[in-house]
Protein backbone atom coordinates (compact mmCIF):
# COMPACT_ATOMS: atom_id res chain seq x y z
CA UNK A 1 0.00 0.00 0.00
CA UNK A 2 1.28 3.45 -0.74
CA UNK A 3 1.02 4.54 2.89
CA UNK A 4 4.31 3.82 4.62
CA UNK A 5 2.96 4.02 8.18
CA UNK A 6 1.89 0.79 9.81
CA UNK A 7 0.24 0.79 13.22
CA UNK A 8 -0.23 -1.92 15.83
CA UNK A 9 -3.49 -3.74 15.27
CA UNK A 10 -4.91 -3.18 18.76
CA UNK A 11 -7.15 -0.67 20.52
CA UNK A 12 -4.32 1.79 21.07
CA UNK A 13 -3.25 1.58 17.43
CA UNK A 14 -6.80 2.25 16.23
CA UNK A 15 -6.76 5.58 18.06
CA UNK A 16 -4.76 7.08 15.15
CA UNK A 17 -7.76 6.63 12.82
CA UNK A 18 -10.11 9.63 12.81
CA UNK A 19 -13.75 8.85 13.61
CA UNK A 20 -15.97 8.42 10.53
CA UNK A 21 -13.04 8.58 8.06
CA UNK A 22 -13.65 6.57 4.89
CA UNK A 23 -11.05 4.80 2.80
CA UNK A 24 -9.16 1.57 2.26
CA UNK A 25 -7.07 -0.33 4.75
CA UNK A 26 -4.67 -3.24 4.88
CA UNK A 27 -3.90 -5.76 7.60
CA UNK A 28 -0.62 -7.64 7.75
CA UNK A 29 1.30 -10.15 9.81
CA UNK A 30 4.97 -11.17 9.66
CA UNK A 31 4.39 -12.90 6.30
CA UNK A 32 2.81 -9.91 4.54
CA UNK A 33 -0.55 -8.35 3.77
CA UNK A 34 -3.38 -10.69 4.74
CA UNK A 35 -6.47 -8.58 4.06
CA UNK A 36 -7.55 -5.42 2.22
CA UNK A 37 -10.86 -3.74 2.94
CA UNK A 38 -12.79 -0.51 2.58
CA UNK A 39 -15.40 1.54 4.37
CA UNK A 40 -15.57 3.60 7.52
CA UNK A 41 -12.05 2.85 8.69
CA UNK A 42 -12.26 2.82 12.46
CA UNK A 43 -15.54 0.91 12.49
CA UNK A 44 -14.32 -1.77 10.06
CA UNK A 45 -10.96 -2.19 11.80
CA UNK A 46 -12.61 -2.44 15.20
CA UNK A 47 -14.96 -5.14 13.89
CA UNK A 48 -12.00 -7.13 12.58
CA UNK A 49 -10.11 -6.67 15.84
CA UNK A 50 -13.13 -8.15 17.65
CA UNK A 51 -13.02 -11.19 15.36
CA UNK A 52 -15.93 -10.58 12.99
CA UNK A 53 -14.19 -12.37 10.10
CA UNK A 54 -12.73 -15.83 10.80
CA UNK A 55 -10.51 -15.65 7.71
CA UNK A 56 -8.83 -12.52 9.02
CA UNK A 57 -8.58 -13.89 12.56
CA UNK A 58 -6.96 -17.08 11.25
CA UNK A 59 -4.05 -15.04 9.82
CA UNK A 60 -3.48 -13.16 13.09
CA UNK A 61 -2.77 -9.67 11.75
CA UNK A 62 -0.47 -7.58 13.90
CA UNK A 63 -0.45 -4.26 12.01
CA UNK A 64 -2.68 -2.12 9.82
CA UNK A 65 -2.38 0.83 7.48
CA UNK A 66 -4.98 2.99 5.79
CA UNK A 67 -5.59 5.54 3.06
CA UNK A 68 -8.33 8.16 3.07
CA UNK A 69 -10.54 7.87 0.00
CA UNK A 70 -14.16 9.07 -0.20
CA UNK A 71 -14.85 6.57 -3.05
CA UNK A 72 -12.65 3.56 -2.22
CA UNK A 73 -14.14 0.88 -4.51
CA UNK A 74 -11.64 1.10 -7.39
CA UNK A 75 -8.65 1.45 -5.07
CA UNK A 76 -9.71 -1.58 -3.03
CA UNK A 77 -10.14 -3.70 -6.19
CA UNK A 78 -6.73 -2.66 -7.47
CA UNK A 79 -4.98 -3.39 -4.16
CA UNK A 80 -6.62 -6.81 -3.84
CA UNK A 81 -5.66 -7.76 -7.39
CA UNK A 82 -2.08 -6.57 -6.78
CA UNK A 83 -1.44 -8.13 -3.35
CA UNK A 84 -3.88 -11.08 -3.49
CA UNK A 85 -4.23 -11.24 0.30
CA UNK A 86 -5.18 -14.70 1.55
CA UNK A 87 -8.08 -13.51 3.75
CA UNK A 88 -9.83 -11.87 0.78
CA UNK A 89 -11.71 -14.94 -0.45
CA UNK A 90 -12.23 -13.80 -4.03
CA UNK A 91 -9.73 -11.76 -5.96
CA UNK A 92 -11.60 -9.32 -8.24
CA UNK A 93 -10.32 -8.72 -11.72
CA UNK A 94 -8.34 -5.52 -12.18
Amino acid sequence: MSRSNWFSFNMLGLSVVPPHAVGVYGLRNSRGIVYIGKGELRSRLLSHLRGDNPEITKHRPTEFTFEFNPDPDDRERWLISYYMPPANKQFPKA
